[in-house]
């Protein structure tokens, strides 16, 4: 029996990314509806899928949450568990397993960059930092938000060294990083999504992830050029659906 997956705020990659569609044969897209966060748990659809801030309209009304998410206050998808649900960030998980499967190698001391969404950036931090990743470059459109991401994950992880940098002047961070990490569009920052193309605060064997490189295609070029590794958007979907499907599956029937 197919897993039934909604999209609480509209569609789906699944069902927009033709590189993906092979999981419609073990998944099935519910129509979009304009429910509310109850009538979507009423539902009883087994995956659902959160975009940023949609899980700030669940987070009150479901009981099953880990030490992690409660800390973040942020997740990307909700698994059903029997009769609960448990949030999840997803693709910070995926994030991290193709960073070390590509390169396993990869020192912990080194700098990571994470540009884009607050939640996209908070969640994917979070993941590397527990992993034992501790100095990190910050950025994302909103500055004030950074004392709050700072709190929340100081904590409850130890140690780690977080700096911000303003969207518009990413071209001025010295070359130190060994990752940059991004889900962010030229229509997020032209001014930053330009800057981002010279891949000056990478180091030379640098790893670049973009999570959004469905619309970054001339930035993967230029990252491709530079002889980094690139991990792009169809890979960390095509695990996340995997994933998402494997813990469904193992959920409880109840």
């Amino acid at each position: 029996m197919k897993k039934k997956l909604y999209h609480f705020s509209g569609e789906t990659d699944l069902e927009s990314n033709a590189e993906i569609k092979n999981f419609l044969n073990e998944i099935e897209v519910i129509p979009f509806e304009n429910l509310s966060a109850q009538e979507v748990l009423n539902k009883n659809f087994d995956i659902i899928e959160l975009k940023e801030n949609d899980y700030d309209q669940f987070k009150n009304i479901i009981s099953a949450v880990g030490w992690k998410i409660s800390h973040l206050n942020s997740a990307d998808a909700l698994l059903r568990d029997g009769k609960i649900y448990r949030p999840t960030n997803v693709v910070a998980d995926c994030i991290l397993h193709l960073i070390q499967q590509r390169q396993s190698s990869i020192s912990t001391a080194a700098a990571v960059m994470v540009i884009g969404d607050y939640n996209f950036v908070l969640s994917v931090t979070a993941k590397l930092a527990l992993a034992g990743f501790k100095n990190f470059v910050i950025s994302f459109e909103d500055e004030s938000l950074f004392a709050a991401l700072q709190k929340r994950l100081k904590d409850f992880i130890f140690n780690l060294n977080l700096t911000f940098v303003k969207l518009n002047e990413l071209n001025q961070v010295p070359n130190t990083s060994s990752m940059l990490i991004s889900n962010m569009t030229e229509n997020m920052s032209p001014e930053a999504y330009e800057s981002l193309a010279y891949f000056n605060f990478l180091s030379h064997d640098g790893i670049f992830v973009d999570a959004s490189s469905a619309k970054n295609g001339a930035l993967i070029e230029e990252a491709r050029r530079a002889e980094l590794t690139v991990i792009v958007e169809n890979e960390i979907l095509t695990l996340k659906y995997k994933t998402l499907l494997e813990l469904s599956k193992n959920s409880s029937k109840v």
